[in-house]
């Protein structure tokens, strides 16, 4: 794992930032489920 990721408040930062299900519908064409985990 990165380091940065170990940061509580970078993944919530993250989570925040990044809009899944406009990402699901760009990329996975509406196919799928949002998650909120950083892997």
């Amino acid at each position: 794992m990165n380091p940065a990721f170990k940061d509580v408040r970078i993944r919530q930062a993250l989570n925040y930032a990044i809009d899944t299900k406009a990402m699901l519908t760009a990329v996975g064409e509406g196919l799928g489920t949002p998650t909120t985990q950083i892997r």
